[in-house]
C-alpha cells in the first residue's frame, strides 16, 4: 500500500470513529424501544386497528412460528419528513424449493381509505426489503400533519386473505424542525446523526440503510445500535434483500 493511500485510510478510519461516536449518542434517545418524537411531534393518535410488528401463521411457505417484522419502534409509530417515504420490513427465509408468494403493500389514511396498494414479488426470502412510495399515478404522498397506516402482507392463500402474515405501523409526515432546514439532503452518517436527534424515525432509519448497503464495514455498527436500541435486535445483523418484481399496483387520486 503506498503511503498516500495508506494515510487516506487511516483519515477514513479516524473520520468514521468520529462519525460513529456522534451517531450512537444520537441514537440514544430511540432507546429501549421507548421511541417518541420530540418538541411538538407528538405522539401516536391511535395505536389499534393491527398496527403491529408482525404477526405468525403456518399457511406460508415459511417455517412454522414465522413473522414479517417491521422496522419500527415498539410502539408501532414514527416520522418522517417525506411525501413518499421508505418503508423498511424483515422477511422470513423461505422454505426449500417454494416458489416466492406474493406480497402486498398497503397506505391507509385515519378512516382506513386505502390511499396506494402494490402487489410484488421478492427475488428472495430471508432478509431486510424495502419499499418506497412512488409519485405515478396521480399519488401526491402524505400530507404534512396526517397520520397513516401502513400494512405489508404476506398472501399465503389468494382465496383466503385471513391466512395472510401481515406487519404494519403508523406514520405521520411532519413539518422540516428549525435545526433541519439547512441539512443537507445526502445521505451521511452526519445527516443521520442530526435526523436521529430529532426524532425524524423513518427518514433516518432509511438513509442509515442506504449508507449500510453502499458500504456496511463503515456503518455496521451504527445499523446494528439503532435496530437495538428499539428492541429488534434479532434482525440487526440480517442481510438486505435486493430487488423484487412488481405485479399489480392501485394508487387512487387523491
Amino acid at each position: 500500500m503506498s503511503r498516500f493511500k495508506s494515510r487516506s485510510w487511516q483519515l477514513a478510519v479516524g473520520i468514521g470513529l468520529c462519525s460513529s461516536l456522534w451517531l450512537e449518542a444520537a441514537l440514544a434517545q430511540f432507546n429501549s424501544g421507548n421511541y417518541q418524537p420530540s418538541g411538538a411531534i407528538g405522539t401516536p393518535q391511535r395505536t389499534q386497528g393491527g398496527a403491529s410488528r408482525g404477526n405468525r401463521t403456518s399457511d406460508c411457505p415459511v417455517p412454522t412460528g414465522s413473522a414479517i417484522v417491521a422496522v419500527i419502534p415498539e410502539n408501532s409509530f414514527g416520522v418522517t419528513l417525506q411525501s413518499h417515504p421508505t418503508f423498511l420490513f424483515h422477511l422470513p427465509a423461505l422454505n426449500a424449493d417454494a416458489p416466492p408468494p406474493q406480497m402486498e403493500f398497503v397506505l391507509r389514511d385515519k378512516d382506513d381509505n386505502d390511499l396506494y396498494r402494490v402487489r410484488f414479488l421478492l427475488n428472495s426470502g430471508g432478509g431486510i426489503a424495502r419499499i418506497k412510495l412512488q409519485d405515478t399515478m396521480g399519488y401526491r404522498g402524505l400530507e404534512a400533519n396526517q397520520e397513516y397506516q401502513w400494512s405489508v402482507a404476506m398472501i399465503c392463500r389468494l382465496n383466503d386473505r385471513s391466512r395472510d402474515i401481515v406487519a404494519a405501523g403508523l406514520i405521520r409526515r411532519v413539518p422540516t424542525p428549525p435545526e433541519l432546514v439547512n441539512l443537507t439532503t445526502t445521505p451521511s452518517v452526519e445527516r443521520v446523526e442530526a435526523l436521529s436527534r430529532a426524532g425524524i424515525w423513518y427518514d433516518a432509519l432509511a438513509e442509515l440503510a442506504d449508507l449500510q448497503r453502499v458500504n456496511p464495514t463503515v456503518t455496521s455498527n451504527q445499523w446494528q445500535s439503532l435496530l437495538q436500541s428499539v428492541g429488534l435486535q434479532n434482525i440487526a445483523r440480517e442481510s438486505f434483500i435486493n430487488g423484487s418484481e412488481r405485479l399489480a399496483s392501485t394508487i387512487p387520486q387523491n
